[in-house]
């Protein structure tokens, strides 16, 4: 990590990592989720957005675990993030080498859900907020799928 990332992480508590997905990774997940995600329906906004006019949305995100069971091929993008080498240089610089993987969760958007505010961010630098790390594609579909 170079000063000027170090400088923003430590004022924001996260970095933007552009292109820290190849393409052909992106269409993989993508692919993976359009197998294995069961057909969901549209939950309602909740708020998330805390009240941004531009995150708003006619309804909310969608919420999946369970991807690194996914039979293979399917479970392959997603164990392969853990220990993606661009993403790790950035782990170990702010975390230590002593990192561990706690667990996925991912959140998927669909034309017309609400945006939502990071969990921590805008607070500046604080030794008690945990160090969370997302890797994050994000999926635009279509209304009818």
């Amino acid at each position: 990590m170079n000063e000027y990332e170090q400088y923003i992480f430590d004022l924001n508590g996260y970095l933007v990592i552009e292109d820290i997905l190849t393409t052909d990774q992106v269409a993989a997940l993508n692919e993976a989720l359009d197998r294995n995600l069961p057909a969901q329906d549209e939950r309602p906004a909740v708020g998330l957005n805390e009240g941004s006019v531009k995150l708003s949305g006619a309804h909310g995100r969608g919420i999946f675990g369970g991807c690194l069971d996914w039979p293979e091929p399917w479970c392959d993008p997603f164990r392969a993030l853990m220990a993606l080498p661009p993403a790790l240089r950035y782990m170990v610089a702010t975390i230590g080498d002593d990192l561990r993987f706690e667990g996925l969760t991912g959140i998927t958007n669909t034309r017309g859900s609400e945006g939502q505010i990071l969990h921590g961010g805008g607070v500046g630098h604080s030794p008690d907020l945990e160090r969370v790390f997302s890797i994050a594609s994000s999926r635009v579909v279509s209304a009818t799928g």
